[in-house]
């Protein structure tokens, strides 16, 4: 999954190198790149470009599970 994240003084980096508890903004959503259904459950999520997200947890996948963060309005 391939999302562009800005944060702090404009660097951009993808969700799983975001740090925990940091604030940042989605800037881009590569949705070629996920299957449909991927795609559609994390619009409903509200992952999009201009999101507001932060890290809360990492998951189980070798500390680096995307799914696992929590978006904010």
């Amino acid at each position: 999954m391939h999302k562009r994240l800005g944060y702090g003084s404009g660097s951009a980096v993808t969700l799983d190198e975001l740090p925990l508890g940091r604030d940042a903004r989605i800037a881009s959503v590569d949705w070629a790149a996920l299957v449909p259904e991927e795609a559609q459950r994390l619009r409903a999520l509200g992952f999009d470009e201009g999101a507001q997200v932060r890290l809360a947890y990492r998951g189980v996948f070798l500390g680096r599970d995307p799914w696992r963060s929590r978006s904010g309005g």
